[in-house]
């Protein structure tokens, strides 16, 4: 069996998903969570007590017109900082 590397970053319900293939971001609250991986296909989440589901969501299975994983996540990381330093004001 190989190496394997999985990292989630947290700010609020913002998290940021770290692994060997690359990054992804999910928003969401414990027990149900919607995102994108690293791939760039976006996803839903629901599970409570150890049983976990996990449902792609329907996307364009072209490999430009994914959804571009990099920039939704500047953007989001932007707003987030943003968000903090007026917080601290």
């Amino acid at each position: 069996m190989g190496w394997s590397f999985r990292k989630a970053i947290s700010f609020g319900p913002i998290r940021f998903n770290l692994s060997k293939r690359g990054m992804g971001i999910s928003a969401g609250v414990r027990g149900a969570r919607i995102g994108i991986d690293s791939k760039g296909i976006p996803y839903v989440t629901a599970g409570k007590g150890g049983f976990l589901y996990r449902q792609r969501l329907p996307h364009k299975g072209a490999q430009g017109s994914r959804i571009p994983t990099l920039g939704i996540i500047a953007a989001i990381s932007a707003a987030i900082l943003i968000a903090s330093l007026l917080a601290l004001r």
